[in-house]
């Protein structure tokens, strides 16, 4: 460097630095309202969800980026829904395409664009996510974001329901299979299937009616789905209940009381759910109202507890009703 002279700027630190982040969140079909805002890598869904794509493009500066365009190309699978955008304008290109005129983005500031797309059908839902803008040096910044959705078909209303992994390790058993099989995407499996999620939380979306679909979130113990028939007042339609009956098995000895016997002799599950699903134990079984409940299953009795909401429980061994409510609890016992 000549003496006297400054430090000089280079073209290229004179350019804006863009920032694509893409995230997937999922309205589900049975709940409607929105689960999760954060990204979720391996995200599953089912027929007839809704995914909401937020795009944030973002401008790091040092300098202005001009003409940005942001282009979402969304799979056929989850055509896109409605759209929106906190800068410029959005429009339909193309049946699965949307396409953003963001204008210029100052450095230091950001655009969000919103899509809600539609999943009609099963399949690897993927969508990119392509941004171009001009540089004050004239030359032109690409970026590019690619995320993938899991899509199952929906469950067959008295036949089958929906398994989605929610978090840790959750495995599942077929009716009539020799094995277990490690669940890591959304499966539709048939009833009498045995789900594992003593080491996972895993959502089950089931069929309430022929058109309606309802979905839980469980934890903590084994069990096996079925459907059966609700009792219903004369007059009204019968409806089916998703049933999750305690399956792991339990050591009942007379007279044990070493402390791996006691491990064995109690089983549970947490469940938090809405719709007509019911836990089932040896002598009780309960019957969501839309709520949070522990099913804790011993060699002497059955006992739920409700952390939140409110249950109805049969006592299988009195064949009574039993209205638990927030923080009480029943158990039915020989």
């Amino acid at each position: 460097m000549p003496p006297g002279a400054g430090p000089t700027q280079s073209a290229e630190s004179r350019l804006a630095e863009l920032r694509l982040e893409v995230s997937v969140a999922r309205v589900p079909r049975a709940i409607r309202s929105l689960e999760s805002s954060a990204a979720q890598p391996g995200l599953s869904a089912v027929v007839g969800d809704t995914l909401v794509y937020t795009i944030v493009v973002g401008n790091q500066g040092p300098a202005d980026a001009t003409n940005v365009l942001l282009t979402e190309l969304l799979s056929a699978t989850t055509p896109p829904g409605s759209f929106s955008t906190t800068q410029g304008s959005c429009k339909l290109t193309a049946p699965s395409a949307v396409n953003c005129t963001l204008g210029t983005l100052a450095a230091g500031s950001s655009a969000t664009v919103t899509i809600t797309a539609h999943a009609i059908a099963s399949g690897i839902a993927t969508s990119t996510a392509t941004v171009v803008a001009d540089q004050p040096s004239g030359s032109t910044g690409t970026l590019e974001a690619t995320t993938s959705v899991s899509v199952t078909a929906a469950p067959q209303y008295g036949r089958s329901v929906n398994l989605l992994p929610v978090s840790g390790k959750v495995t599942f058993h077929l009716p009539g299979a020799t094995g277990s099989v490690v669940l890591q995407a959304g499966t539709n499996v048939p009833a009498r299937t045995e789900v594992d999620a003593r080491s996972g939380i895993v959502e089950v979306v089931s069929a309430r009616s022929a058109r309606a679909l309802q979905s839980g979130k469980f934890t903590g113990g084994r069990f096996v789905i079925t459907y059966e028939p609700r009792s219903a007042s004369k007059g009204k339609r019968r409806v089916l209940v998703t049933k999750l009956r305690l399956s792991e098995p339990l050591a009942c000895a007379r007279r044990s009381s070493t402390a791996s016997s006691r491990r064995r002799t109690i089983r549970k599950l947490w469940a938090n759910a809405k719709g007509t699903f019911r836990t089932e134990g040896r002598f009780a079984a309960a019957t969501v109202r839309g709520t949070e409940w522990l099913t804790r299953d011993t060699c002497r009795g059955t006992t739920i507890y409700v952390r939140r909401g409110r249950v109805d429980v049969i006592d299988l061994l009195r064949r009574k009703h039993v209205l638990v409510r927030t923080g009480h609890r029943y158990t039915a016992a020989r």
